[in-house]
């Protein structure tokens, strides 16, 4: 798992206050290392974005629920995760009614012959 140190000052608190040049700083400081442990979660480049873009989205609307400021990035990365197991969730899903689709499809008869045959 990829480690993020911790010790660096980082301005949550003035994102927290909803300065962008703060969000400007965070997104920075952790857009790759959280788009590596993403992609290395669910293999896909456009979703691994996708997940990113969601997770500092969810940042920003839940930013008061951070007790600790120093532990930022293990909540970031905590949120990424469970961004991660939602998309999980939704491609097996997605999969599972693909192939009833299929399935329903296959049961239908030949086309091949005709009514009288």
């Amino acid at each position: 798992m990829l480690l993020v140190a911790e010790n660096e000052q980082l301005p949550v608190c003035a994102a927290r206050a909803g300065n962008p040049d703060a969000w400007n700083a965070l997104f920075k400081r952790y857009q790759l290392p959280l788009y590596v442990y993403v992609f290395e979660l669910v293999h896909h480049e456009q979703a691994s974005l996708d997940i990113v873009q969601e997770t500092f989205i969810n940042a920003a609307r839940h930013i008061g629920s951070l007790h600790s400021d120093a532990k930022f990035g293990s909540w970031l990365f905590g949120i990424a995760h469970q961004k991660c197991i939602q998309h999980w969730r939704k491609r097996s899903r997605e999969q599972g009614l693909l192939e009833e689709h299929n399935e329903s499809h296959d049961e239908l008869p030949d086309d091949k012959e005709g009514p009288g045959e």
